[in-house]
């Protein structure tokens, strides 16, 4: 086999041998919930946190507060433990209850998700994140998808 057949052949199996792309890794939203805002937060104790919104509907360049509205979302925390903030990675519930939860919420009524994972992938230096999200709920089956939350800004007065 000649050396340009011998790369081909191992590219084609790093490629295929591996499955393709991480499925993972494409950011397709979970249905119906196509936009995604994050915005700076306070923990329940008052420390700080980031809130992350998969909503139906998209909100005005102007809006900061990502949580209002009456359409279906998924409202979602992280509680960032890091020196840094929020740094890429997985923040589950309830196996840490301190490092983020959520809640399914529609016509202004929230229920409270049991079980979740939230996954920051990219941090933007807009500090937009892309990530991908499973959650539990109490009943049905589990929700899952990527996103690619804007970040709005706005003042977080905690303790």
């Amino acid at each position: 086999m000649t050396p340009l057949r011998v790369v081909i052949a191992s590219l084609t199996c790093s490629i295929a041998c591996n499955g393709g792309p991480d499925p993972l890794a494409v950011v397709t939203p979970p249905a119906g919930l196509t936009y995604a805002y994050a915005a700076p937060s306070c923990a329940p104790w008052d420390g700080y946190a980031v809130s992350l919104v998969l909503r139906v509907d998209s909100l005005a360049d102007s809006v900061s507060a990502i949580e209002g509205g009456t359409g279906a979302a998924l409202q979602l925390a992280i509680y960032p433990r890091a020196a840094g903030g929020l740094v890429p990675g997985t923040y589950e519930w309830p196996a840490n209850p301190d490092v983020a939860g959520g809640a399914r919420c529609e016509s202004g009524s929230c229920t409270a998700l049991p079980r979740g994972a939230i996954t920051i992938r990219r941090i933007g230096g807009d500090q937009s994140l892309e990530g991908s999200i499973v959650i539990w709920p109490a009943s049905g089956a589990p929700v899952h998808g990527g996103f690619r939350a804007a970040w709005r800004p706005r003042q977080a007065l905690c303790g």
